[in-house]
């Protein structure tokens, strides 16, 4: 409108408005009582066997949503507790598992994957493919309803997880170096975009490192 007003010589000059900041939505990710809920619901069928082991592969390693769709079978090591797998640029990282994931993932491949064909993915569909984003997304909704946890303003939904995994291992004390490593980052300054403090970060400190709280000690 401006600019035809500029043309039919109504004004002057062109005149250009600088676009109103937006409100950013703010984001939250699972917190700890609601991945505890999810990790005691119960998973119903296939599929959502399939999502909850997944999940779990989330919430202990940090993987993204493809590099974890993505893992070949070979390269799980239930001995090594290891899982070799494919990140960004197709490049390869070693990621540790924990003993707990390891029972899970065991448990999975063992009694509860199944498919009609010779599949080399570690999580197929019972046509052997990998699995979808989408029918993912709808079988971690199905848990999570009945462990009533909302994906309410949840960054990312499996994302969710990754970031979860950031704030959780640099919460206990894990090596910032170390995390850029398993999260598969080129620069630690995309790390620690994970680990921005939130509201929960903050009260935790503030707890821990007030001078009310430290002088009574």
């Amino acid at each position: 409108f401006l600019t035809w007003l500029a043309k039919k010589g109504v004004i002057s000059a062109e005149l250009r408005l600088k676009r109103l900041p937006e409100e950013k939505k703010r984001m939250r990710v699972f917190s700890d009582d609601e991945i505890r809920a999810i990790l005691s619901a119960k998973p119903k069928g296939i599929n959502e066997k399939r999502i909850y082991a997944m999940t779990c592969l989330f919430i202990d390693t940090g993987l993204r949503f493809s590099e974890a769709r993505g893992v070949l079978t070979s390269r799980v090591s239930f001995d090594n507790l290891s899982i070799t797998v494919s990140g960004k640029g197709k490049k390869e990282r070693i990621i540790p598992m924990s003993l707990e994931l390891r029972k899970v993932l065991f448990r999975y491949f063992n009694h509860h994957r199944t498919t009609k064909f010779d599949s080399p993915f570690f999580f197929c569909t019972n046509n052997g493919t990998q699995v979808l984003y989408s029918n993912s997304c709808r079988d971690l909704r199905a848990i999570m309803k009945r462990a009533g946890v909302s994906d309410e303003n949840i960054d990312g939904f499996f994302h969710s997880f990754r970031r979860g995994f950031a704030r959780s291992y640099m919460r206990n004390g894990g090596s910032l170096s170390y995390l850029q490593v398993a999260m598969g980052h080129s620069t630690i300054s995309t790390t620690q975009l994970y680990i921005s403090p939130d509201d929960e970060d903050i009260k935790l400190h503030h707890q821990r490192f007030s001078p009310m709280s430290t002088l009574k000690r």
